[in-house]
C-alpha cells in the first residue's frame, strides 16, 4: 500500500547517486566547463561577456558570478544543481501521478534518479544539468498551467524564455510549443491567440538561431554537414564533402538551402546522427560500460513501445507535447551533430523512463491477472 510520503523513495535514491557521485568524481570545473567559469568570472570583472554566442549559457555563468560575488568556491555552483535537479525531480513524479497513479510516480522517479548517465551532470558545471531540470519542470508547467487561460500560457512562455537562455538547445524546445499552442484543446478565440503567438515564436526562433550560428567557434551551422560530424568534432570528412552549399549572413539560411540542395546527404547524415541520439553506447565505452547502459536502455525501449498506447490516452494536451518533443527534439538536434557522452539524448530520456514504467507496470499487472 503507497502512501502520500513515498516521493521520499526516489528521493532518497536520488540523494544517495548523488553523494556517491559526488564522492567519486568530485564537482568537474575543467574542460567545457572552464570556458563557462571563464565567462562568470569576466562578467564580474567587466559586466560584459567576452562574446555575445554567450548570452545562450546564462543560467551556469550567473552561478560562477554569484560564487564570485559571495566569495564561495565556484564548485559550489553544483550545490544549485543538484537542488533544481531534485526539484525537477518532484515535477517529474507528479507529472506521473497526475496522468497515471503513485506506482507509475515512484517507479519512473525512482528510475529516473538511478538514471546515472542523467544524474552525473549535476556535478558537471557544464549548461546541462540546468537545462534538462528545466525541461522537465518545463514539461509539469505545460501540463499543470496549460489550462489555466492565457494566465498559464503567459506563464508557459516566460519559461520557454529561460530555457533559450539556457543553452542554444532551448530553441529546440520551441518547435514542440508551437504544436503545442495549435493543437491544444482551445476556443476559436484562444486559437487565434494562440496562432499570433506562434508567428512570434517563429520570427524569435528565426531571429536567435541566427545571432547563435554567428556567434563563431564551435557555433558554426555548416561544419558538422560539410565535415560529416556525427559525434561533435570528430569530423569523418576533415577535407570537407562536395556539397552545392552558400554561405550569406543568415546561417539559417544557409541551411535551409544545404537541405533542399543535398536532399540525400542531408538524410544518410540524419539517420546516423539519430542512430547516435538514440544509443547511448559508444565504441569508445568499457564493455562493461556498454553493457551496463544496455541493460537499462533495451528494457526502456522495449516497454515503451508497450507503455506508449497507456500514455496516449493520458490527456490530449500533455500528449500533443510530449510526442512533439519525443520527434522534433531529436530531429532538430541532427541540425549539429552527437555529443560525444549522450547528454543531448538525456533532454527526452525521462519520458521512455515514463512511457516504459506505464509498459512495466501493465505488462506485470496483466501477467498477475493471469495468473490469477
Amino acid at each position: 500500500m503507497l502512501r502520500k510520503d513515498h516521493f521520499l523513495l526516489p528521493l532518497a535514491v536520488f540523494l544517495l547517486v548523488n553523494i556517491v557521485l559526488f564522492l567519486f568524481t568530485g564537482v568537474h570545473t575543467g574542460l567545457e566547463a572552464d570556458k563557462y567559469v571563464t565567462e562568470g568570472n569576466y562578467l564580474y570583472d567587466h559586466g560584459t561577456f567576452t562574446a555575445p554566442k554567450y548570452i545562450f549559457y546564462l543560467p551556469v555563468i550567473l552561478l560562477v558570478w554569484t560564487c564570485r560575488f559571495l566569495s564561495l568556491p565556484v564548485a559550489w555552483a553544483a550545490l544549485v544543481q543538484v537542488a533544481l535537479s531534485g526539484l525537477a525531480l518532484f515535477c517529474f513524479y507528479r507529472l506521473a501521478e497526475c496522468i497515471r497513479d503513485k506506482r507509475t510516480a515512484v517507479l519512473s522517479a525512482t528510475l529516473l534518479a538511478l538514471f546515472i548517465p542523467l544524474q552525473l551532470w549535476n556535478l558537471f558545471l557544464y549548461t546541462d544539468s540546468i537545462f534538462i531540470s528545466l525541461t522537465i519542470i518545463y514539461t509539469w508547467l505545460i501540463y499543470s498551467q496549460g489550462k489555466k487561460g492565457m494566465r498559464g500560457t503567459l506563464i508557459i512562455l516566460a519559461f520557454l524564455f529561460l530555457l533559450v537562455f539556457s543553452r542554444p538547445h532551448g530553441l529546440l524546445i520551441i518547435p514542440p510549443t508551437l504544436v503545442y499552442l495549435i493543437f491544444r484543446k482551445q476556443t476559436k478565440q484562444q486559437r487565434a491567440i494562440s496562432a499570433l503567438l506562434c508567428v512570434a515564436l517563429l520570427g524569435g526562433m528565426y531571429f536567435f538561431l541566427n545571432a547563435a550560428f554567428s556567434g563563431g567557434g564551435d557555433m558554426d551551422a555548416m561544419k558538422p554537414f560539410i565535415e560529416e560530424h556525427i559525434i561533435c568534432f570528430v569530423p569523418m570528412k576533415p577535407e570537407g564533402a562536395v556539397l552545392d552549399i552558400i554561405h550569406t549572413s543568415s546561417p539559417v539560411n544557409d541551411l535551409l538551402y544545404y537541405v533542399i540542395h543535398n536532399p540525400l546527404h542531408f538524410a544518410r547524415l540524419t539517420i546516423l546522427k539519430l542512430l547516435s541520439f538514440f544509443n547511448l553506447t559508444r565504441s569508445y565505452y568499457s564493455m562493461p560500460h556498454n553493457i551496463a547502459l544496455a541493460a537499462f536502455i533495451i528494457p526502456v525501449y522495449f516497454f515503451f513501445v508497450a507503455g506508449l498506447r497507456l500514455f496516449l490516452s493520458s490527456g490530449r494536451d500533455l500528449v500533443i507535447y510530449v510526442i512533439s518533443l519525443l520527434i522534433l527534439y531529436p530531429f532538430g538536434a541532427t541540425f549539429q551533430c552527437d555529443d560525444w557522452h549522450s547528454r543531448f539524448t538525456m533532454v527526452v530520456f525521462p519520458y521512455f523512463i515514463l512511457i516504459a514504467t506505464m509498459g512495466i507496470l501493465n505488462f506485470f499487472s496483466k501477467t498477475k491477472n493471469q495468473a490469477v
